[in-house]
């Protein structure tokens, strides 16, 4: 790797929340690389059809290409099946995070049984700093056992960004998902993995290696340029080349986003809206319900009285 360590914007949280738009316009400033949810590289990201940001099939992408070249000896070298395997073996689940925080014994085993998925991680993010000159990457992976691994990897500094957005917003977004066919999550599920996912996320202050900063989704689309900005200032990275034409208006060129949500792969110039259509459209019977499973998060998030 780089000598120069690495910095990792983490955004983590639930999905649906807004966490592909924050690391794209992270990604648009100078020394910043987003490269998507690199925790899905090995599933999703070398797969016939997939696509890389830059609108490429992600094999003929050149930065890829140079990438994996540089860390493996090309994407042809790298055995998927095993590497997904390797990361399942070696990264915490998300109910068992808070056992790996507080448990001495835990964290031990973690580290001796994860050196060869660390060992490739380390090989892959270094490659990706030296090919794009970058002196931080936006992971927008979500899940917190990932970022529990990476801030174990030599030379990553770990900047957390808990992303939280109400849990009827992204019960109801991810309910339009799965009505085209994208997902699988009931109700039932969407709120429960929103609770399970943001205690998990939390109990990352306790970690000593990682820097933790919390944002919802609603101040952050309400002041997209002030919360970028407080975003980049958490991280040590200069702002003054954020894109914004306007507080609430910012430029989008492509990035080399290895998965992601769809809209990772639109540029040009947006204005961010607050997204509240469930307000009108969830019928009240469901938020009800969504309450009924969250109330406790909701109410420390500030999302009821």
């Amino acid at each position: 790797m780089n000598h120069n360590p690495l910095k990792v914007i983490y955004i983590a949280g639930w999905g649906r929340s807004g966490s592909t738009l924050l690391a794209r316009i992270l990604g648009q400033v100078d020394g910043v690389a987003h490269m998507g949810e690199l925790r899905t590289i090995w599933t999703d990201g070398f797969k016939s059809k997939s696509v890389c940001g830059c609108g490429t099939p992600t094999h003929d992408c050149e930065v890829w290409q140079a990438i994996m070249n540089q860390a493996f000896g090309g994407i042809e070298q790298v055995d998927l099946p095993a590497m997904v395997q390797l990361r399942r073996q070696s990264e915490p689940k998300t109910s068992e995070l808070l056992k790996f925080l507080v448990s001495s014994n835990k964290a031990k085993r973690f580290l001796h049984n994860s050196e060869s998925y660390r060992h490739v991680l380390e090989k892959l993010y270094g490659s990706i700093q030296n090919v794009c000159g970058a002196e931080a990457i936006v992971d927008d992976s979500l899940h917190p056992g990932y970022a529990y691994a990476l801030a174990s990897v030599p030379n990553l500094e770990v900047f957390l960004v808990h992303l939280i957005r109400d849990a009827r917003g992204c019960t109801y977004s991810w309910e339009k998902r799965c009505k085209n066919g994208l997902g699988s999550y009931t109700l039932k599920d969407s709120a429960l993995g929103w609770d399970l996912r943001n205690i998990a996320t939390e109990t990352l202050r306790k970690h000593p290696n990682i820097k933790y900063h919390q944002l919802r989704y609603e101040d952050f689309v309400n002041h997209p340029q002030e919360s970028a900005k407080a975003i980049l200032e958490f991280a040590e990275m200069p702002t003054n080349s954020l894109t914004f034409s306007s507080p609430s208006t910012v430029a989008l060129e492509a990035t080399h986003s290895i998965f992601g949500n769809d809209n990772r792969a639109e540029t040009g110039t947006i204005s961010l809206r607050l997204d509240e259509v469930w307000k009108k459209k969830m019928p009240l019977v469901d938020q009800l319900k969504v309450c009924s499973m969250t109330w406790p998060l909701l109410l420390k998030y500030q999302y009821m009285p």
